[in-house]
């Protein structure tokens, strides 16, 4: 894969975004790439010649690094006999080697936390999905190999975080970090999802590229969407709802003049397809993104 810089970050920044490391050690696929669509993964691996990707769309993953860098400064004073830091992990499943790298395990309080550099919509709405999905994966690692994880959490580093905004609206996150406690799953609940995210991908590996299952509406991080109740006539829609049953519900409900009902009808809406159109890797590859995509 190439990594381009046509938008002119300065060279030192570019070579750090360049040389940034990442190893997934002896494994078949990370926890990052079990969670992640298996057409996503699987263009990116059968691209990699020909992929380019520019290297200011790096540039929150760098300052992720960053964050994950100074645990080795933690590590300089930490009880060593508590604290575990930055360890990959290994475990088999379907016949797969799948790796995690642990952020931080502390063995007293049979913690395990995770660090992210995120908006600060987080600390209002709370954990994303992948991140339940990515955490409760860790816990089985650690389980496998020896260490007893009773709870989960995200470190919310809110990047976008503006102090002079807590002072004028309370709702608003009143310090820039956030410790979102993460649901626990029960580990067979866990193990299922783990052998069942690598069949997924397995038959992916063996899948042709037009075949590829496409992306689901979650893993397109769509935003909006759903049915509108529109009435001929009406520049605006009454009813935004989430299902087309839904929207037919509604209409029952509140729509009685028959002569209304006759110019009422039902639109689908598309949503808004944030990851196709500017933060997939091979949105410029793939034949649904290429539709949806923006430079």
């Amino acid at each position: 894969m190439k990594i381009t810089n046509n938008d002119g970050l300065p060279e030192p920044i570019f070579q750090a975004i360049k040389n940034r490391p990442y190893n997934r050690g002896d494994s078949d696929i990370s926890v990052t790439g079990l969670i992640s669509p298996p057409r996503i993964l699987q263009l990116q691996d059968r691209l990699k010649d020909v992929l380019e990707v520019e290297a200011s769309d790096s540039l929150y993953a760098l300052s992720g690094s960053a964050i994950h860098a100074t645990l080795e400064w933690a590590g300089a004073t930490l009880d060593k006999d508590r604290y575990i830091l930055e360890q990959r992990l290994f475990a088999e499943a379907n016949g797969w080697r799948v790796s995690g790298q642990i952020d931080v395990i502390d063995l007293k309080d049979s913690l395990l936390t995770d660090y992210k550099n995120t908006s600060h919509y987080v600390a209002i709405f709370g954990a994303k999905e992948e991140w339940t999905q990515q955490l409760n994966i860790y816990r089985w690692l650690c389980h496998v190999n020896g260490y007893n994880i009773s709870r989960l959490e995200i470190f919310a580093n809110l990047r976008d975080w503006n102090k002079m905004k807590s002072y004028r609206d309370r709702e608003y996150p009143q310090v820039g970090f956030k410790v979102i406690p993460i649901e626990v799953w029960p580990l067979d609940v866990t193990e299922k999802f783990v052998h069942d995210r690598v069949a997924i991908h397995q038959l992916a590996v063996t899948t042709p590229t037009a075949s590829l299952p496409m992306c689901t509406s979650d893993e397109r991080w769509t935003k909006g969407g759903g049915w509108a109740v529109k009435v001929d006539g009406h520049k605006s829609a009454k009813k935004i709802c989430d299902t087309k049953q839904e929207a037919l519900s509604w209409m029952s409900a509140n729509v009685k003049d028959p002569a209304t009902l006759a110019k009422t009808r039902l639109e689908p809406r598309a949503g808004e397809q944030r990851r196709c159109i500017g933060y997939c890797p091979v949105r410029f590859h793939c034949d649904h993104g290429k539709g949806v995509a923006k430079k």
